[in-house]
């Protein structure tokens, strides 16, 4: 692929995948989960938490059984 070619394109991904109606802004609540897909997801951490504010995380790895790249063919 040329350059010009690979830059449209990923010009045009980057662009696609900014748009204001994919994004999500959580406003924290006690007793709140969240979870989201790392694979399919842009995921920017908000430090919005005082310093003295208790915060909890875990971090699972789900091991994927299905070949999602010829899924997704």
């Amino acid at each position: 692929m040329e350059r010009d070619e690979s830059d449209s394109i990923l010009d045009f991904l980057f662009r696609h995948q900014t748009r204001a109606d994919y994004f999500h802004v959580h406003h924290w609540a006690v007793g709140d989960v969240l979870m989201w897909d790392n694979i399919g997801t842009v995921h920017n951490a908000v430090a919005d938490y005082m310093m003295d504010e208790q915060r909890y995380m875990r971090r699972p790895q789900v091991m994927a059984t299905l070949d999602h790249m010829a899924l997704a063919g």
